[in-house]
C-alpha cells in the first residue's frame, strides 16, 4: 500500500513539509523561551508541534539542526534589504554601500529587541554548537561581500575572500563581547562593525580604491 504522503502531488507534499517545518520551529522557539535548553528535547518539540516523531526526524536529525534553522530564520527576518542595486555593480558608491549593508544586518541581528538572538546564541553555546550556529551566517555574508569586491577589481587576491571574511568576523566577535558586556551601545556597535570591515579591506585594496575606503572610514553611519 502506498502511504498517503506519497500519493500527494509534489507541490502539496512540499507545502506540507514547509508547514510542518514552521510548526516545529515555532514550537522549539516557544519551548526555548519558556523552558530553556533543558526543555528543548526532540520529544517535547514533536509533542508541542503536534507532529509525529518520524516527521520531526525526517526534517531535523538533531536538536542542533533545529537551533541552526532557528538562527537562520531569525537572521533572515531581521536582515535589512540593500537599497543599493550594487550586487554586480562596479560603481564605487553603490558597491561599497551595498557591502556596508552587510555589517548593518549583523548589527540589526545583535540588537534584535525580541531577544531571540541572544537566547539562540546562549542555547547554542550551552549545547556546544556555538561556532557552527552563531558564526556561519555572518561569515557567509561577509565572504559574499569580499567576492563582490574582488570581482569588481577593488581588492587583490593576496588573501582569499573567505579568509578575509573570517578575519573581519574575528574582529566583530570582539565588538560583540564589548556590546554584550555593556561597554559600548548600539551606535558604537555599528561604528565598530563598519570600522572592522573597512580597515580589513583597506589592507588588501588596490591603490585606486583606497581613497573611497578611507572616506568611508571617516563617515559616521546613518
Amino acid at each position: 500500500m502506498i502511504p498517503d504522503q506519497q500519493r500527494l502531488p509534489m507541490d502539496q507534499r512540499n507545502a506540507r513539509k514547509d508547514k510542518n517545518r514552521q510548526r516545529i520551529l515555532q514550537a522549539a522557539m516557544q519551548l526555548l523561551e519558556s523552558e530553556g535548553v533543558s526543555g528543548l528535547t526532540m520529544k517535547q518539540i514533536a509533542d508541542k508541534a503536534g507532529v509525529a516523531p518520524k516527521t520531526l526526524y525526517n526534517l531535523f536529525e538533531t536538536k542542533n539542526g533545529i537551533l541552526k534553522a532557528l538562527f537562520e530564520d531569525t537572521f533572515s527576518q531581521l536582515r535589512r534589504p540593500s537599497h543599493h542595486a550594487a550586487r554586480r555593480s562596479t560603481d564605487e558608491f553603490d558597491l561599497l554601500a551595498s557591502m556596508l549593508d552587510t555589517t548593518d544586518s549583523i548589527a540589526d541581528l545583535w540588537a534584535d529587541p525580541s531577544g531571540r538572538f541572544r537566547l539562540l546564541v546562549s542555547a547554542a553555546k550551552e549545547t556546544g554548537t556555538e561556532l557552527k550556529t552563531a558564526t556561519d551566517i555572518p561569515v557567509r555574508g561577509l565572504t559574499g561581500a569580499m567576492r563582490n569586491l574582488y570581482e569588481a577589481g577593488w581588492i587583490g587576491d593576496e588573501v582569499p575572500p573567505v579568509e578575509l571574511a573570517k578575519l573581519i568576523h574575528r574582529a566583530n566577535q570582539g565588538t560583540y563581547h564589548q556590546w554584550i558586556n555593556a561597554q559600548i551601545d548600539e551606535r558604537g556597535v555599528r561604528v565598530c562593525l563598519r570600522f572592522n570591515f573597512l580597515l580589513a579591506i583597506l589592507g588588501v585594496a588596490k591603490k585606486n580604491s583606497r581613497a573611497r575606503i578611507l572616506s568611508e572610514l571617516t563617515r559616521k553611519p546613518g
